[in-house]
């Protein structure tokens, strides 16, 4: 039997237009994922910032972040003493465990480790009352999550 090593041609339009179409949908389709993602983890956010404004509590940062499987980000905030600050993570449907760290400013320069709340959900939900006022440093963490990562969605709000 005799085998054909050449390369192929494509020969026709709708060859042309398949081959074009799957390289596409290749190149596009972790970004339709990604962009579905980051809307997770709004949506899942949106019904604890919501219900926390309802309590009074007013939002004034909100970020995304997208995290590698055990990465974490940091945020630097300014937070003043006396004022009750709501602190929200949560993650997309790719995310099993977000966790916050707290870094309050050190006099004298540097940031002193003030606490980490984990309790093995997606979302973090934690109400901090600093003793200084200054730049803190939050720290979202990503703890367990699908092996690729995931979108962190990460809000700050001040009680009135």
């Amino acid at each position: 039997m005799i085998t054909d090593t050449r390369p192929r041609r494509l020969k026709t339009a709708g060859q042309h237009a398949l081959a074009a179409t799957a390289l596409l949908a290749m190149t596009l389709a972790p970004t339709w994922q990604a962009q579905a993602t980051e809307i997770q983890a709004r949506r899942k956010a949106d019904a604890v910032v919501e219900r926390l404004a309802r309590q009074g509590s007013n939002f004034y940062t909100q970020n995304f972040s997208i995290s590698e499987y055990g990465g974490f980000r940091d945020f630097f905030v300014f937070l003043s003493p006396g004022v009750t600050h709501d602190i929200f993570a949560s993650g997309c449907f790719d995310a099993f465990d977000v966790d916050i760290s707290l870094f309050a400013p050190r006099v004298g320069g540097g940031f002193e480790y003030v606490n980490t709340f984990d309790n093995a959900k997606p979302f973090q939900s934690i109400v901090f009352r600093p003793a200084r006022s200054g730049v803190h440093v939050v720290r979202v963490h990503l703890s367990n999550a699908t092996f690729d990562g995931a979108h962190i969605f990460f809000t700050i709000g001040v009680r009135s």
